[in-house]
């Protein structure tokens, strides 16, 4: 096919560059890609199987500027989207740390007075004998501050399960509504009807109470995450896509048996395992005493050396997203920036895309590693050819890793030497 298959446009080598998808048979411009992936809230992948893809494949077709740039901004806001989706499940965590830090601030008060009080009591004991009662009364005081504060620190105090209805309306505010309508983080009610901040004085707008009763008919928020969610059409079993909970339409409780939301059939397609790490027929790899026992050469003890390099840098390396729980935090406290933030994620997210991808090299070189040596541990005649395989997987080991490191400007992972 000569043309795109999105914009019908004839391809050529600049802005229609042909874009084939590895997993089907789509065939799309390198500008309808682009535009696509820019207007998805999703990991890039192809817009018609919608298998993701890696960064790899992305950087084949993309240009430079589109991938530091437009790229760039893009995910950080897909990401940044992704922890707000979070921040309800954080908020009591943030409620407990303002808690904590206005138990200190009283603390802080008192052990003040303390001193005061010691100094008059020991330049004239006799003055005033009710300061000795006072003194005691603000031990007892200062004590039990002192143990709620432990208490909230290791946890101790238990809130249960929190709902919250949607986000606080306050501008200035990063906190989430409670069913009763409470914001604790700014401390302040807001109106269930007209979603405006409750005074003494306060009478709803109808225009507004109306427009609220309109929303609330079509959408309702999920009862993890607080997201707003949209019902066109379709069964009451509801998937947010945000915190990943399925929940039903009519009664608001999140479901915990069968899920046969269409978004959550996609969702597990695209977060299916691979090949578990290890799983090596005939034996596993042979220790370095084995092939030291029957004499192997040296090159083989190298490259038995390089397979157990990889196996220890997989056992130790992290390719689980990180929770960002102190980070939303630090947001949500409005300690740190919006723009902050989004970098931090970005960033998180260019490592853990690196640490995959040297993840998958090393898989290799350990499984097909293992296997060689185990062949040769068998039947030491293959000695030459299994030598020659080796070579040639380190080559080809070699030169993935100079894509890598100049796909990621890193100098890490280093070459190869056998």
């Amino acid at each position: 096919m000569s043309t795109c298959g999105v914009c019908c446009e004839k391809f050529n080598k600049i802005n229609h560059k042909k874009v084939e998808c590895p997993f089907c048979d789509l065939s799309s411009c390198r500008s309808c890609s682009q535009r696509y992936i820019l207007s998805s809230f999703e990991d890039p992948h192809c817009m018609g199987c919608k298998t993701p893809w890696n960064r790899e494949f992305v950087d084949s077709f993309c240009t430079k500027y589109f991938r530091n740039t437009e790229l760039k901004r893009r995910r950080e806001v897909v990401l940044f989207e992704r922890e707000k989706a979070r921040m309800p499940e954080t908020q009591p965590e943030v409620e407990r740390i303002l808690q904590m830090r206005k138990l200190r601030i009283i603390l802080d008060t008192q052990r003040s007075q303390l001193l005061e009080l010691h100094h008059i009591y020991q330049n004239n004991p006799n003055e005033n004998p009710l300061i000795s009662i006072e003194i005691r009364d603000l031990y007892r005081e200062m004590e039990n501050i002192w143990r709620h504060i432990e208490q909230l620190r290791t946890n101790g105090v238990d809130h249960g399960q929190t709902s919250f209805v949607r986000q606080c309306p306050h501008e200035e505010c990063k906190g989430f509504l409670n069913e009763n309508w409470y914001c604790g983080l700014c401390d302040k009610h807001y109106c269930k009807k007209c979603n405006e901040l409750l005074t003494d004085d306060h009478e709803c707008d109808p225009q507004t109470v109306e427009t609220m009763e309109l929303l609330n008919r079509d959408s309702k928020s999920c009862p993890k995450c607080g997201t707003v969610i949209y019902k066109t059409s379709g069964c009451a079993q509801m998937w947010c896509t945000s915190c990943h909970t399925a929940f039903d339409w009519r009664t608001g409780q999140i479901e915990t048996g069968r899920i046969h939301n269409p978004h959550f059939i996609e969702f597990k397609k695209k977060t299916m395992s691979s090949r578990e790490h290890g799983d090596i027929p005939c034996g596993g790899t042979p220790t370095f005493r084995e092939l030291r026992t029957i004499g192997a050469s040296n090159k083989i003890l190298s490259f038995a050396i390089i397979v157990y390099q990889c196996e220890r840098d997989l056992m130790f390396m992290d390719l689980q997203p990180p929770d960002n729980l102190q980070l939303r935090i630090s947001y949500m406290l409005n300690e740190m920036s919006e723009e902050y933030f989004k970098t931090i994620l970005q960033r998180q997210e260019k490592f853990l895309d690196k640490s995959r991808d040297i993840s998958q090299i090393f898989e290799m070189i350990s499984n097909t590693g293992g296997d060689l040596l185990r062949q040769y541990i068998l039947d030491q005649e293959k000695h030459d050819e299994i030598i020659e395989i080796m070579e040639k997987l380190v080559d080809y080991s070699d030169e993935i890793f100079t894509v890598i490191r100049k796909r990621y400007n890193s100098a890490f992972p280093r070459k190869l030497i056998l």
